[in-house]
């Protein structure tokens, strides 16, 4: 009695793993412009992202779609320039208080008087894991449809990248990317976009291309 609870446990765990989805040339986090920032006190909730060695900024995500997660995407709604810098930051969820300084042009890009901000930790290393095992339990799909892209196998290129968080449905969003391939004047490389929990658990995996055209001399 007890080895059939454990197989049907494991049959019922196995359901539980998100499927890996193909997408062709998706973006982890599209960009946006629709999110309004009054000029009092707001509290925002979002993820650092570095524009160089030294200026750093917030991005403000949220998740949309239809239907959650198959048909839904990520929009970065709002980036948010402090006139202070966040630091020590381990790389977690960035709850703020900002007050408006200066709209940019762009719309979405903002310059914002840090009042006070503390940060929440994510669980990456869970995330990863779990992504690895799932690669493993999925490798003949995973094989599959990376055949359909155009590559061999899948060699990771860097880690988990932390690219968004959207604080409604409490999903993060990560990037992981495979080695590049060269197709003439174009630079071809896998990604997987994966969605989770904070505390690691993985709601959703997309295999895309990301594709960059080299400079000609």
């Amino acid at each position: 009695m007890r080895s059939a609870y454990f197989v049907i446990s494991l049959v019922f765990l196995a359901s539980c793993a998100p499927q890996i989805t193909l997408r062709h040339e998706e973006l982890p986090v599209t960009p946006a412009d629709d999110l309004y920032l009054p000029d009092t006190d707001t509290v925002v909730t979002g993820t650092i992202t570095m524009l160089s060695a030294e200026l750093q900024a917030i991005d403000l995500v949220q998740i949309r779609g239809d239907s959650f997660p198959e048909q839904a995407a990520a929009f970065r709604r709002a980036r948010l320039l402090f006139d202070l810098p966040v630091a020590p930051y381990y790389g977690g969820i960035i709850e703020a208080r900002v007050k408006t300084i200066e709209r940019g042009v762009s719309g979405y890009m903002l310059s914002v008087e840090l009042l006070e901000w503390k940060e929440y930790p994510v669980n990456r290393e869970l995330a990863r894991e779990s992504l690895n095992r799932l690669l493993r339990q999925k490798g003949r799909l995973f094989g599959s449809l990376l055949y359909e892209l155009g590559f061999e196998k899948w060699e990771p290129d860097a880690g988990l990248q932390l690219e968004g968080y959207d604080p409604a449905k409490d999903i993060c969003i990560y990037s992981m990317v495979g080695e590049v391939i060269k197709e003439g004047i174009m630079e071809k490389q896998p990604m997987l976009i994966v969605w989770a929990t904070p505390e690691g658990k993985l709601k959703h995996v997309v295999l895309t291309t990301a594709r960059r055209v080299l400079e000609r001399r």
